[in-house]
């Protein structure tokens, strides 16, 4: 099974789990049974609603046989969409800036820093 390189195109980490799940021809319940999860806390990962540790996303790269540092880089990324959002409401960049000063330790709050 050849490596692939993620292209650019495909934004945010969720997104391109799946992609790459995709690519493989794979299901989310096949990929779950795979990686020893539950298909329903792989869903929250690929949705963003769950967190992977490296040592699990290491295991998924090489599952998708990709490079975990392509995993690695798009943790934190964000869509364009949302991007464009943050960037029309400065005063919600701020308060989460506030939040992380206030030793706020969700992953939202840490992508902005």
């Amino acid at each position: 099974m050849p490596r692939f390189k993620i292209p650019d195109e495909i934004q945010g980490f969720g997104n391109t789990l799946r992609w790459c799940r995709e690519q493989r021809r794979m299901t989310i319940v096949t990929f779950a049974k795979k990686l020893g999860i539950s298909a329903q806390f792989w869903s929250d990962v690929e949705h963003e609603r769950k967190t992977l540790t490296w040592d699990r996303m290491v295991l998924v790269a090489r599952i998708l046989n990709v490079d975990p540092n392509q995993l690695k880089v798009r943790v934190g990324t964000m869509s364009k969409e949302n991007r464009e959002f943050l960037e029309k409401n400065p005063e919600i960049v701020e308060l989460l800036r506030e939040l992380d000063r206030s030793r706020c330790c969700c992953r939202h709050c840490l992508i902005i820093r």
